[in-house]
């Protein structure tokens, strides 16, 4: 059998080689935080392959969720050498067995590895690693960790946690107080730092996701995924202030745009019903309610639709949960076409970009308050605007917007009066134009007018 190194066929590059050298000197514990394309994984298999042959036991590389294992690891290709990663990492020479369904690899020395997720941490009782390696840690459930730990700390295993940044969240501060830890191993790493971009390069990436995403947005992606910054991405508020700044100067001039409204549903008894009521680019100011008899609730709406003078032209309900109930009873009471179910959950009209129909509406929102929106004089209208964070999908990037449960943590409230407005973008409203012919509609949306055929 020809003889085989381990590491194979590769070396750790310059800005690596203070982790490798922390590891082989038997650190056990280590945090990097780096830019993309810092080779956080490959560094991570290699040691791994390399740790397994010295130490026979039980490796774990942790993604985020386990479905994501198999796409990012397991089948992923090197693009320099056409092979995939796992079998640089651990050649098929120094393996005994390999089980493709459940990603796990036993090598001829009794070792084993194998990828696990940790959304599924808890299924892996009564194991005892050796070492894990956690990518993507800013992702992943912090509570996984703490499931991990007693099972290091019995057998003096060790562990690596990897990844970009995703505001100050877990993995930020497990790097700040790994700083403080004399046996800890801890690395800031930016790109404009390890050269494995230019500075042509760099800049090219921040005008494309500039391009892709708009000028704040596209800045602070690049900055959180190339200079580690905290403050951006899952900690940036999805509507910044300076947006409502703008818009406490500007004043809306649309001649028959119509009238839609937004109704956000309480679901728990802190939590208000709302009316956001919203002409064109105007917006007016919110009715909230503390009404737990659904019942009741929508025969309170429907005295307020009869009660004005100009009567909305479309009503976006969040119908989840006990919305359902107020959706059927408003269609009773108003009219079936005029109410329209919004599920938040619902995938988005452009699902390219957005995770799911809450983040689209609030991304137009976003995107209108950019243009120029009128806000009326509604201080808790005003101040929940700001209150929910940007996240992206773990996968592919799309935007999300922060859970209402987290919002409420840390502010003490659901931002009731700020989601019902956010209903108002929920699609399209479509009004006939006053000349058209055939099947042609003029559609006027809150962000611009096209024709629809």
């Amino acid at each position: 059998m020809p003889e085989i190194s381990i590491p194979n066929n590769w070396d750790p590059r310059a800005y690596q080689m203070g982790l490798w050298r922390y590891l082989w000197d038997g650190g056990k514990r280590a945090v990097v935080r780096a830019h993309r394309r810092w080779g956080k994984d490959d560094v991570c298999l290699h040691w791994t392959a390399t740790a397994a042959m010295m130490r026979p036991g039980t490796y774990w590389h942790c993604l985020p969720e386990y479905a994501q294992a198999r796409k990012a690891i397991w089948q992923q290709v090197d693009p320099h050498s056409g092979k995939r990663r796992i079998d640089m990492a651990f050649p098929p020479q120094i393996r005994k067995k390999t089980n493709d369904q459940e990603m796990r690899i036993e090598f001829l020395n009794g070792s084993t590895w194998q990828l696990v997720g940790s959304d599924s941490y808890d299924s892996l009782v009564g194991a005892s690693p050796a070492g894990i390696v956690f990518s993507e840690y800013a992702l992943a459930k912090p509570e996984s960790w703490d499931f991990f730990r007693p099972m290091l700390a019995e057998n003096g295993g060790w562990a690596l946690f990897v990844s970009t940044v995703r505001g100050r969240n877990h993995f930020y501060q497990i790097g700040e107080y790994a700083k403080g830890q004399s046996d800890w191993y801890f690395i800031d790493s930016r790109a404009d730092e390890t050269g494995v971009f230019s500075p042509e390069t760099l800049e090219r990436e921040r005008l494309e996701l500039i391009s892709s995403w708009g000028e704040d947005l596209g800045d602070a992606k690049f900055r959180q995924e190339y200079f580690n910054d905290p403050n951006v991405s899952g900690f940036l508020s999805f509507i910044p202030s300076s947006a409502l700044d703008k818009c406490r100067k500007y004043k809306a001039h649309e001649a028959g745009a119509p009238m839609v409204w937004g109704i956000d549903v309480a679901r728990q008894g802190s939590d208000f019903s709302v009316i956001a009521m919203r002409k064109g680019r105007a917006v007016f100011p919110t009715l909230a309610f503390r009404e737990a008899d659904t019942m009741r609730l929508c025969e309170i709406i429907a005295a307020k639709f009869f009660g004005f003078s100009e009567r909305p032209k479309a009503i976006f309900v969040d119908g989840v949960g006990v919305g359902a109930g107020v959706v059927d009873r408003l269609r009773q009471l108003l009219g079936p076409g005029i109410i329209i179910d919004v599920q938040a959950a619902a995938k988005a009209i452009d699902s390219d970009k957005y995770g799911n129909k809450r983040a689209e509406m609030w991304g137009r929102m976003r995107d209108e308050f950019a243009a120029g929106v009128e806000l009326p004089n509604d201080p808790e209208l005003l101040d929940q605007l700001t209150w929910p964070e940007m996240a992206f999908e773990h996968s592919t990037e799309r935007i999300l917007v922060e859970k209402k449960e987290l919002i409420r943590k840390r502010h003490g409230a659901s931002p009731d009066r700020a989601e019902a407005l956010a209903l108002t973008w929920a699609q399209p409203v479509a009004i006939a134009s006053p000349a058209f012919s055939g099947n042609s509609m003029r559609v006027e949306t809150a962000y611009s007018e096209y024709e629809m055929m």
